[in-house]
């Protein structure tokens, strides 16, 4: 049995072109993502704290029970 190895040259390239797009598309995915966590999560710890908010807020919440 005879094997075309030009042909499996070609196909191993073909398939890591693929898998260096599919890394690329992750990567600008990522930067999207912390891009928008930027842009959402700004000093939280600077706005007012709201007691009726802060009354809604779970009491084995840790962060609640860790500010007590």
């Amino acid at each position: 049995m005879q094997v075309n190895i030009q042909g499996v040259e070609h196909d191993l390239q073909r398939i890591d072109q693929i898998d260096s797009r599919q890394c690329n598309n992750e990567l600008q995915l990522l930067q999207q993502q912390l891009q928008l966590h930027k842009l959402c999560f700004f000093n939280w710890d600077a706005l007012a704290k709201d007691a009726v908010g802060q009354n809604l807020i779970p009491d084995d919440n840790f962060e609640n029970s860790r500010e007590s």
